[in-house]
């Protein structure tokens, strides 16, 4: 019988659960005040510039850029300038020491990592009941939030 070797995979991330998925047009002007839950969440700028704010960190994400926040951070997200942007936001279980380094920076997305959340949406809207963005809800309408069926790459 042949002797083969194996390779052993390490485990960085292991995400657990998803609670959201969520693809937004946030129009001109948006402010969201914010929140804290204690579940993981990024938010990747797919078009435009959000202001975001992460704890006692303030910064601009530009169009391929995201922002991670761990459990229990405070955050809150605007639009930046005049025009309206559009936004990714998935909100997940993980345990990961290696998500925390993150944490805080604004973080460059590559074109094959932006297909890759592109893949998220389209599969996400394709077993997902809602648009995932709510918009036609008059709290929806209200927040001035819409939803898009791409993203930008």
């Amino acid at each position: 019988m042949a002797h083969y070797e194996s390779t052993r995979f390490s485990r960085a991330l292991e995400v657990n659960a998803i609670y959201t998925i969520h693809y937004f047009e946030y129009f001109r002007g948006y402010r969201f005040k914010g929140e804290a839950h204690d579940f993981w969440e990024f938010i990747y700028a797919d078009r435009g510039a959000l202001a975001v704010r992460a704890g006692d960190n303030e910064f601009t994400l530009r169009q391929g850029q995201l922002a991670l926040h761990p459990p229990g951070e405070f955050h809150s997200v605007a639009t930046a300038g005049s025009s309206a942007a559009n936004a990714i936001v998935v909100s997940f279980d993980c345990v990961s020491e290696e998500l925390r380094r993150l944490c805080g920076h604004v973080v460059n997305v590559s074109m094959n990592e932006r297909a890759l959340l592109s893949g998220i949406v389209n599969e996400a809207r394709s077993v997902f009941a809602n648009d995932l963005g709510d918009p036609g809800s008059s709290a929806g309408k209200a927040a001035g939030l819409s939803a898009r069926s791409s993203i930008y790459c």
